[in-house]
């Protein structure tokens, strides 16, 4: 292998870093530490989640890796993301205007992010 594996991807966890975002992150970081060297892999997963809970956007060909990158992870998460799922997707869930929450943010992100396979793609229809 041409760059050193013997890191620790929990270092990384910021203090202000939520659980959720957090796993997210560092299941990115385990499933592919051993096909980048660290410094890359650190800034993808940074990337990913950027994009994931976001929505930042970066060059087509950045969007374009991570989404390839991120497509085996976030198929992991999806059984965890069905409850989630069901929750938004409740008419208990509404904004301010009393509107559900699914009817308003979830549709509008798919439309933001058609072609990404990430966090918010998965909660949207």
């Amino acid at each position: 292998m041409p760059f050193d594996v013997n890191w620790v991807v929990d270092k990384y966890r910021e203090d202000h870093e939520s659980d959720q975002h957090w796993s997210w992150r560092k299941a990115f970081m385990e499933r592919w530490k051993y096909f980048y060297p660290e410094d890359r892999l650190v800034c993808l997963a940074r990337v990913f989640t950027n994009i994931g809970f976001l929505g930042c956007k970066y060059p087509l060909e950045v969007m374009q890796e991570v989404s390839g990158l991120s497509k085996e992870v976030t198929q992991n998460y999806q059984r965890q993301l069905q409850n989630v799922r069901k929750t938004f997707e409740s008419d208990e869930v509404v904004n301010m205007s009393g509107i559900p929450f699914y009817k308003t943010i979830l549709p509008v992100q798919a439309k933001l992010y058609p072609n990404m396979t990430l966090m918010p793609r998965l909660l949207g229809r």
